[in-house]
């Protein structure tokens, strides 16, 4: 306690504080303006369920960059997950976030995917919601069950009942964010404010 108010009288700390605040902000401002520009392009005739897309970026643990076989890309929120932000830089959350977003990274960039969802359907920003599915595995799922991801349960989705058994799975053997206390914390809040408002998408 002493050492923190030591440091809280140092120039130096005050200094390192602004940068990582300006940082975070300049690195935020930055993706959702890549976000945007991607999500101008996705408004299109919709998809079929099950076509097959080329992955050309992970915006985040949660959200792809994609191109079909019109060659523009589009923007798609992966359904039923939310990750941390990966550039947030908040002590003992954001670092989830980033190992969210190389997971899926390793995992499906540039790659061929599968978008599967029950109906075709677009958020206010412009992006395709849907499953993702490298081969047979349900990406999102395997997230989730790496406590890379939570259940994003604002809305009803038709894969839930295993998304949350994965959760609860994850939650038990304290995978990923659920060994911090302070994200498992954070994701429980996240949880309580979902349900809270919850409604049909």
């Amino acid at each position: 306690m002493e050492l923190l108010r030591l440091l809280r009288r140092d120039p130096g700390f005050w200094t390192f504080v602004a940068l990582l605040t300006g940082l975070s902000i300049f690195f935020g401002v930055s993706a959702e303006l890549h976000r945007r520009q991607l999500g101008r392009s996705a408004n299109q005739a919709p998809l079929e369920s099950g076509v097959q897309v080329s992955v050309v970026e992970i915006l985040d643990g949660d959200e792809i960059a994609v191109r079909g076989e019109a060659g523009t890309p589009f923007v798609v929120r992966i359904l039923g997950i939310k990750a941390f932000e990966s550039t947030s830089f908040e002590p003992g959350i954001s670092a989830f976030g980033a190992r969210a977003l190389r997971t899926l990274r390793d995992a499906i960039a540039g790659k061929r995917v599968a978008l599967v969802f029950p109906e075709f359907k677009q958020d206010r920003n412009g992006r395709v919601l849907a499953f993702v599915q490298l081969e047979k595995r349900d990406v999102g799922r395997e997230l989730v069950r790496g406590g890379l991801a939570l259940v994003f349960t604002r809305y009803d989705f038709s894969r839930e009942e295993e998304y949350l058994s994965a959760q609860a799975q994850a939650r038990s053997e304290r995978k990923g964010l659920w060994s911090s206390d302070k994200a498992s914390e954070r994701a429980l809040a996240l949880i309580a404010s979902w349900e809270a408002t919850r409604s049909d998408v």
